[in-house]
């Protein structure tokens, strides 16, 4: 990590393409993992728990759908990431979280009861209503629950190889 941010001033795009070529395979060290190719998902994770947050106010299963949304926003990549723990001169294009925070997340991650968070999102009209569906990218709770797992996955592989996680979604900010 710092050395890329010494050669590039930080995690910025030129420092992902140093990592991600084109051709052939990331220096070592670098392990390129991907869930979605595009920001769509990432918004509409954002939108359909907040927007299931609006509706359940104070019914059972805030507590755990809040929670989710608090697991996501660190690793959301399509604006000003909330975390950059890189050490570099310039802003990150996208979150850049040390082996330490990226355990603390998943903890948080862990301690979400995802039966609760699932049931709470099954009654909102997010999923159930087109009218009140902010998007179309995730048709269900179910839907939406794996694809923050594969978040969960990917934090447990940066600390399992003590490693940091970062993300960029093609954004240039």
């Amino acid at each position: 990590m710092s050395e890329l941010c010494d050669r590039f001033g930080g995690m910025r795009y030129e420092a992902w393409a140093a990592i991600t070529p084109e051709i052939g395979s990331p220096p070592d060290g670098v392990v390129k993992l991907r869930i979605r190719p595009d920001s769509r998902y990432g918004y509409g994770v954002i939108s359909t728990l907040g927007n299931a947050l609006d509706f359940l106010k104070k019914r059972q299963g805030t507590e755990a759908v809040s929670a989710l949304l608090c697991f996501y926003e660190p690793l959301f990549t399509s604006r000003r990431p909330v975390s950059d723990e890189s050490g570099g001169k310039l802003p990150s294009v996208g979150p850049v979280l040390s082996p330490v925070t990226c355990t603390r997340i998943l903890e948080g991650w862990k301690s979400i009861d995802l039966a609760k968070a699932r049931q709470a999102l099954e009654e909102c009209p997010v999923f159930f209503d087109p009218e009140q569906r902010p998007h179309k990218w995730f048709n269900s709770a179910a839907h939406l629950l794996e694809y923050l797992s594969g978040y969960a996955a990917f934090l447990d592989e940066a600390v399992a190889r003590d490693s940091f996680y970062f993300s960029y979604d093609g954004i240039c900010l």
